[in-house]
């Protein structure tokens, strides 16, 4: 992608063992995606899902594996978090190689 200021990262859930063999639960992580666009939704455009309308904040354009609907995604510009939040939709374009995810 020739214009991808931003960094995706999305959130890995940690799990473990303790003593006793029961699983706990332990500090989740980010993981880095790769390089991004971040546009904000200035416009308030909706998306239809399933039949479900939602208004989203940000649209995410990136190249890298696909990010699934309900995970949780942070987008950086290095300094700052720009947006963070639960992808609503993803989609896969079919001519580049390029995907889009919005929150």
């Amino acid at each position: 992608m020739i214009f991808a200021p931003h960094k995706l990262f999305i959130k890995q859930a940690g799990s473990g063992l303790d003593e006793n063999g029961d699983p706990i639960q332990s500090s989740n992580s980010w993981g880095e995606v790769g390089p991004c666009r971040c546009d904000d939704n200035i416009t308030h455009h909706n998306i239809s899902v399933n039949g479900e309308a939602f208004t989203y904040a940000y649209k995410i354009v990136y190249e890298g594996e696909k990010v699934e609907p309900g995970a949780v995604v942070r987008v950086t510009d290095g300094e700052r978090v720009r947006a963070e939040g639960r992808v609503v939709q993803s989609a896969e374009c079919n001519y580049f190689n390029q995907l889009q995810i919005w929150i």
